[in-house]
């Protein structure tokens, strides 16, 4: 496994699905149901189950189409175009862009 993708990866996904670590090898089994999955793979064929924020499918590494939203992440990065909140993350959690317009956290 890569040193960055080894906690929350599935022994059958071939890659890590939030940061695409594919240097990696599943164990060839068909991966049991997904009881956090609210998505599946765009790809016609592939089986591979989505969870919230996963930004690659763990089976086919296809990158997802359709951004995730979150209630509670009403911005948008203007360079990802991912969910964040300008009122409490001075960076993009997703891509590390910085954002002019936060600084103002929670609880000041």
């Amino acid at each position: 496994m890569a040193a960055r993708a080894t906690k929350g990866v599935r022994p059958e996904w071939k890659a890590c699905p939030w940061c695409y670590a594919g240097r990696f090898e599943g164990n060839g089994r068909r991966p049991p149901g997904d009881p956090k999955a609210e998505r599946k793979c765009s790809r016609p064929g592939c089986e591979g189950q989505l969870r919230p924020f996963m930004r690659y499918c763990p089976l086919c590494k296809r990158k997802v189409k359709r951004v995730w939203s979150h209630a509670d992440l009403p911005d948008r990065c203007p360079r990802c175009r991912w969910p964040t909140s300008h009122a409490y993350f001075r960076f993009c959690p997703w891509c590390g862009r910085r954002e002019r317009r936060a600084g103002s956290f929670l609880g000041r």
